[in-house]
């Protein structure tokens, strides 16, 4: 099998920002015009969309997953089709005209490789298993001498009964009246806000939330302090005159 590699990739269409990328959104791609290759293109009747293709070749070659190498993802080359079909472009001719072109020995802007199809990755192959007829096979008379009476039949094991989670409401009078002494030292109203935040969940917007102690702690933390609380003075520095 044939692939296609973009000559000189990591010189050409790299630099230190794409480096460091894990998925390319963009292709860095040089702007220069004088070159031979560029030229040969460009005297062409179908110079235009054979120059279009190959920037479409270089978007693909980018998302791949060794960069610049135009492999799917299970190993397979690309093809004018598979790169057309990536691209929406109904023109798979020009595709494959630009392929044949940009590889050739005057352009060189491609390079074909062979791949064996035993480099190409398959996925394991499930083995089916087949139940034993009357105990006469796997472990019945041809496995180890036993009948098929004699094997124990294993049950399936069910997995193990989640318990459900336990939901703390924030009306826990021993709960509600901790909280209320430890946000009073900040000045903040527990019985006030819980009377808020009870009306906040009453709107129809809101009907989905419910009045636990991790909503109302995210409430309270988010209250305003009353400003009027007395507060400690702040000692001040007994400073030496000098």
């Amino acid at each position: 099998m044939i692939a296609y590699r973009i000559k000189g990739w990591k010189e050409h269409y790299e630099n230190n920002r794409t480096r460091e990328m894990l998925v390319m959104r963009w292709v860095p791609v040089p702007n220069k015009h004088d070159g031979e290759g560029f030229q040969i293109i460009m005297e062409q009747d179908d110079a235009l969309k054979i120059y279009a293709c190959w920037h479409l070749i270089l978007q693909v070659a980018s998302k791949c997953r060794t960069r610049g190498t135009l492999l799917r993802d299970d190993g397979t080359p690309h093809t004018a089709g598979s790169i057309a079909r990536k691209c929406s472009c109904r023109d798979i001719p020009a595709m494959q005209r630009a392929l044949d072109f940009c590889s050739n020995g005057q352009v060189s802007w491609l390079e074909t490789f062979a791949i064996e199809p035993a480099e190409i990755p398959h996925p394991p192959a499930e083995i089916p298993h087949k139940p034993a007829r009357n105990g006469m096979e796997g472990n019945g008379m041809e496995g180890n001498g036993k009948t098929g009476e004699d094997v124990p039949v294993q049950s399936a094991q069910t997995p193990p009964e989640r318990k459900p989670r336990k939901i703390l409401m924030a009306d826990d009078g021993e709960w509600f009246a901790e909280i209320k002494a430890q946000f009073a030292k900040i000045g903040i109203d527990a019985d006030f806000e819980a009377v808020r935040a009870k009306a906040w969940l009453m709107k129809t917007a809101n009907r989905h939330r419910r009045f636990t102690q991790s909503f109302f702690i995210n409430w309270l933390n988010k209250a305003d302090r009353n400003v009027n609380q007395p507060q400690t003075a702040t000692p001040q520095r007994d400073f030496k005159k000098w």
